[in-house]
C-alpha cells in the first residue's frame, strides 16, 4: 500500500466534500434549470446542464480512485469551461428580454462550485486571479439580462459572490496549507529519524571498532610490562597492528559479529516508515535461521535509507507528485534481496552528477565493496528508480 501525502488526501477530501454539495445546489437550483431551458439553445443547455451538474458529482465518485493529478487536470478543466459556458449565456439565449422581470441566470447561483474547485486545482495567486475573473464576468452577464440601464443590481450582485467565493477560497486554502504543513513536519522528522538512524551506525561500528582493539591495546601493554627483547618486539608488532585498525577504520581480520535476518528486517521496516514508505518482507516458512554479519547489515540499511532519501529528495525538487515509492525484502536462499522501487523522475546512471554522490557512495561502493553483497542502480529518465542490494553469504 502506498502511503499518501497529507496534502493529496486533503485534495481527494476537498473534491468529495464540494462534489456532495454541488448536487445540493442541483437540487435547489432545479426549479430555475427547468424554467430557463426553453429560452436557451438546446445544444447549449445540454452541455450546461452536463458540465454544471454532471462534472462535479463524477470527481466526487472518483476522488479516492483516480490519481491526485487527474483530479487537478479535471477540476482545473471543469473551472475553465465554468467560466467559458458563463460568458456564453448572453450569446445562447434565444429570447433576449427573457429575464428582464429581474430573474437571475441559473448559472450565476452554482457558480460557487466552480470557485471552490478552481482553489482546489490552482495554485493560490491563480485562484484568486480566477474568482475576480469570473466575477467579472458574472457581474457583465447579470447587467445584460437584466435589462436596465442602472448597473447598480448587477454590481451588488457580483460583489456579494466575490465575498462569498472569496470566504469559500480561504478556507480552501487554509485547509491546504494544513496538509502542506502536516507534509513538512513528517518531512523533518523522517530527516532526524534517518539521522538518527546513520549515527546509531556510526556508534555500533565505533563500538565494534574498540571492542576489537580493546584486547590488542591490553596485550601490547602487558607485553611492554616483561621488558625483554621479545616482549618489547612482539609489544611493537601488537601496537602497529592496532594502530593500522585504529587508522583504517575497521578491523583488519574480519569481526565475528552477526545479527538474525529478523533484526535486519526491523531495521528496514523501521527506516521504510520513517521515511513513510510501504515494506514488505518475505520469507518461506522452511527457511532456517540466517545469520547476518553486522558490517554487511549495517552496509545494505545504509544503502536502502540512502535510496530512500533520494528518492523522495529528487523526486520533490523536481515536482514530482504522487510517486509511489515501496520497499521489498526478500529472504534467499543463502542471503537476503532487497528492493527500493519508485516510479518517479528517474535519472541517467552513466551520469551521476555532484548532487548524486549519495548513490555512487553509499549505495554501490559501500555495498559492493562488502563480502558477498552487491548493489545494482537502474533507472530511466521519466521511468522511475530500481535500487537492488543483495548478500549472498554462501558467496562471502
Amino acid at each position: 500500500m502506498v502511503i499518501e501525502s497529507a496534502s493529496d488526501r486533503v485534495v481527494r477530501i476537498l473534491v468529495l466534500s464540494i462534489g456532495i454539495g454541488s448536487v445540493l445546489f442541483t437540487v435547489l437550483g432545479l426549479a430555475g434549470i427547468l424554467g430557463q431551458r426553453a429560452i436557451l439553445d438546446p445544444t447549449y443547455v445540454i452541455v450546461l446542464v452536463a458540465v454544471f451538474c454532471g462534472v462535479p458529482p463524477l470527481m466526487a465518485l472518483v476522488a479516492f480512485r483516480a490519481p491526485v493529478r487527474v483530479l487537478r487536470v479535471i477540476a482545473t478543466a471543469y473551472a475553465l469551461s465554468a467560466l467559458v459556458l458563463l460568458a456564453l449565456w448572453v450569446p445562447a439565449m434565444t429570447v433576449p428580454d427573457a429575464l428582464n422581470n429581474g430573474d437571475v441566470p441559473w448559472l450565476i447561483n452554482t457558480i460557487a462550485v466552480a470557485v471552490c474547485i478552481a482553489a482546489v486545482a490552482l495554485p493560490f495567486p491563480v485562484a484568486w486571479g480566477f474568482l475576480l475573473i469570473l466575477t467579472l464576468v458574472s457581474g457583465t452577464v447579470r447587467y445584460l439580462t437584466f435589462g436596465v440601464a442602472d448597473p447598480s443590481q448587477a454590481i451588488q450582485d457580483s460583489i456579494m459572490l466575490f465575498l462569498l467565493s472569496g470566504f469559500l477560497t480561504t478556507l480552501i486554502q487554509l485547509t491546504r496549507l494544513a496538509g502542506r504543513e502536516q507534509d513538512n513536519a513528517a518531512s523533518l522528522e523522517r530527516a532526524a529519524a534517518a539521522a538518527g538512524g546513520k549515527q546509531a551506525a556510526i556508534e555500533r561500528r565505533r563500538s565494534r571498532y574498540n571492542e576489537a582493539t580493546r584486547d590488542e591495546v591490553v596485550t601490547a601493554l602487558e607485553l611492554a610490562s616483561f621488558n625483554t627483547q621479545d616482549s618489547r618486539q612482539a609489544a611493537a608488532e601488537s601496537a602497529t597492528i592496532t594502530l593500522r585498525k585504529l587508522a583504517a577504520g575497521q578491523a583488519l581480520a574480519p569481526i565475528a559479529m552477526t545479527i538474525p535476518i529478523a533484526e535486519l528486517d526491523v531495521q528496514l521496516r523501521t527506516a521504510a516508515v520513517a521515511a513513510g514508505i510501504s515494506y514488505a518482507f518475505s520469507q518461506s516458512a522452511d527457511d532456517a535461521a540466517l545469520e547476518v554479519p553486522i558490517e554487511i547489515s549495517d552496509a545494505l540499511v545504509q544503502a536502502a535509507t540512502e535510496a530512500m532519501e533520494n528518492s523522495i529528495r529528487h523526486g520533490e525538487n523536481r515536482g514530482s507528485r504522487g510517486t509511489k515509492r515501496s520497499v521489498r525484502a526478500a529472504r534467499l536462499p543463502y542471503g537476503v534481496e532487497i528492493i527500493v522501487k519508485d516510479d518517479g523522475p528517474g535519472f541517467n546512471v552513466r551520469r551521476i552528477g555532484v548532487d548524486r554522490l549519495g548513490v555512487r557512495l553509499n549505495i554501490l561502493d559501500r555495498v559492493n565493496s562488502q563480502p558477498g553483497a552487491s548493489a545494482t542502480v537502474d533507472s530511466v529518465r521519466g521511468r522511475g528508480t530500481t535500487v537492488t542490494l543483495q548478500w549472498n553469504g554462501s558467496a562471502a
